[in-house]
């Protein structure tokens, strides 16, 4: 077994030790690693000596932690979930362009805090919480005002709250009193008889 040896120190500390084991192992500076089991030195002084190294010992160097090791598999799962909220964010903003578009949505800076802030404080965005946030914040937000027009009576299919069917035509003052189920069945429907090119980025540039 070795025992490292300060031999700068145990000059300073203990010069006759220094001496005797400098003597013993030819070495007189420095810091080395000394087998004193091997050198002729005498039992009592090999027994101060070894005290000695264990009362300087250096202190022992903590081990660097291992950085955390990232799998393939994580990175392509975040790639995927980044990309997902790219599209769901993407969609959200088109929903909202529609309330502009067709339910008389004022596309101003207010809004768009209103709306950004309910559905950021909701989760994130999808058209779903865009829907949600408008029914929320109706009474918050502003609304081109227009003159309804009277319509005749329709017979419409009953939704899973109970609530028939909007018209594809429904006024904007429908639309802000619709309940989530009839938004998202009108919606569907209204996509599929009047699908409408979306100018990318309008309504996100201007408020959100």
């Amino acid at each position: 077994m070795k025992t490292f040896i300060n031999f700068d120190l145990l000059k300073v500390q203990e010069l006759y030790l220094h001496t005797i084991l400098s003597r013993a192992v030819g070495i007189d500076k420095g810091q080395h690693e000394v087998a004193l089991d091997t050198t002729d030195l005498m039992p009592q002084y090999k027994l101060r000596i070894t005290k000695w190294a264990t009362r300087h010992a250096p202190p022992p160097v903590a081990p660097t932690p291992a950085e955390p090791q990232v799998s393939m598999a994580q990175l392509e799962a975040e790639q995927k979930q980044s990309i997902q909220h790219q599209i769901d964010k993407t969609r959200a903003l088109q929903r909202a362009e529609d309330y502009v578009r067709d339910a008389g949505l004022v596309n101003s800076e207010a809004n768009g805090k209103l709306i950004r802030d309910w559905v950021e404080a909701a989760g994130g965005w999808t058209p779903e919480r865009v829907d949600a946030a408008i029914i929320a914040l109706n009474d918050q937000l502003e609304w081109v005002t227009v003159k309804e027009e009277t319509k005749p009576v329709e017979v419409f299919a009953t939704l899973s709250d109970g609530k028939p069917q909007l018209p594809l035509d429904a006024s904007p003052s429908m639309l802000r009193r619709a309940s989530l189920p009839q938004l998202h069945d009108w919606h569907r429907r209204k996509s599929k008889a009047t699908p409408v090119a979306k100018i990318a980025g309008r309504f996100a540039g201007n408020i959100f």
